[in-house]
């Protein structure tokens, strides 16, 4: 008797692109390397001000694989949130590969991830690993800790996993589309959707290497981009969505209030640490903080330590070179 064929659900690999001429012909490569089937590609620029969409157009005209290719383009540039909400409404797939245009993709990223979240329903998304490298794509030694395993919202609030990566997550579709889109002025779609995932369920971050993930001086995630993101967006945006959860009946008051009490001390510390990056905090009041501050952990004073001591070398050693 011949043994009938699993069909696998459509998943949809969403490549979003902003000014990344240089690198998007790599990341549009990988994602065509895909060996996953079924597979939609969407190919997404967020009004690129440079060739990007050129070469986005020109590579999805000579593609001959399987996958059904959809190439669009912003009619103005929303930034990466309202980008990210605005090609997940209009994916037929019932899992989202999430991948900027600076990183490439191996071969096996949508299918490993995509086993774990058919065989558990209740993952709402899988974080893969990644290989370091640099402009040019050569492979750099940086030091990561990456911690593998399941991720549920009370790990979450006590203390964000190391590895949790955006540009490296599948999403289940069905946890997304739960919620509204994004605000518009919501600068980052990465904790956000997070928050929204495990509000839902849970997550899991996986220890394989399926991404080579660029570090270039226009990282949306990198050092400079950190020190002017807009934390009271991302603020608004967890109050939203935790709200938003208490009004359709998700949570009870108690889990809302709590939840709202996590958001604004999550803010809280990121500005410490946005200002200590931006110099702007006096050594007064870091030592005010470690003494005084209630609302801040042990764990989390002596990072802010680390934190503040690491900047005041890197300073010193500009100064001194």
């Amino acid at each position: 008797m011949k043994e009938e064929k699993i069909q696998l659900p459509l998943a949809t690999f969403v490549l979003l692109a902003y000014n990344q001429e240089k690198y998007i012909r790599e990341a549009i490569e990988g994602a065509f390397a895909q060996t996953y089937k079924p597979l939609e590609i969407i190919l997404s620029d967020d009004c690129s001000t440079d060739s990007t969409f050129l070469i986005m157009q020109e590579m999805a005209e000579s593609y001959g694989g399987t996958a059904k290719i959809l190439l669009r383009q912003n009619y103005k540039n929303e930034g990466v949130a309202s980008h990210f909400s605005s090609v997940v409404e209009i994916a037929d797939g019932d899992y989202i590969v999430a991948a900027a245009g600076d990183d490439v993709s191996l071969a096996t990223r949508c299918s490993d991830s995509l086993k774990l979240l058919i065989q558990d329903r209740s993952l709402n998304f899988v974080d893969v690993s990644a290989y370091e490298i640099d402009a040019d794509g050569n492979e750099i030694d940086i030091k990561t800790t990456f911690e593998k395993g399941d991720i549920d919202l009370e790990q979450f609030i006590k203390r964000s996993p190391i590895g949790l990566s955006g540009a490296a997550r599948t999403y289940r579709k069905e946890a997304l589309r739960f919620f509204p889109p994004l605000n518009f002025s919501c600068p980052t779609e990465d904790t956000t959707s997070v928050l929204r995932c495990l509000m839902l369920g849970k997550g899991c971050l996986i220890e394989d290497r399926l991404l080579l993930r660029r570090h270039h001086d226009r990282n949306l995630s990198g050092e400079a981009s950190m020190k002017t993101i807009n934390l009271d967006a991302i603020e608004r945006q967890y109050k939203s969505d935790i709200n938003f959860l208490a009004q359709v009946g998700k949570i009870n008051e108690t889990k809302r209030k709590g939840l709202l009490t996590w958001a604004i001390k999550n803010i809280h510390w990121r500005k410490f640490s946005q200002d200590i990056s931006n110099s702007s905090i006096s050594l007064r009041k870091i030592i005010a903080i470690i003494f005084l501050e209630e609302d801040f952990s042990i764990s989390e004073k002596v990072s802010i330590s680390k934190l503040y001591l690491k900047f005041k070398l890197i300073r010193l050693y500009k100064i001194i070179r």
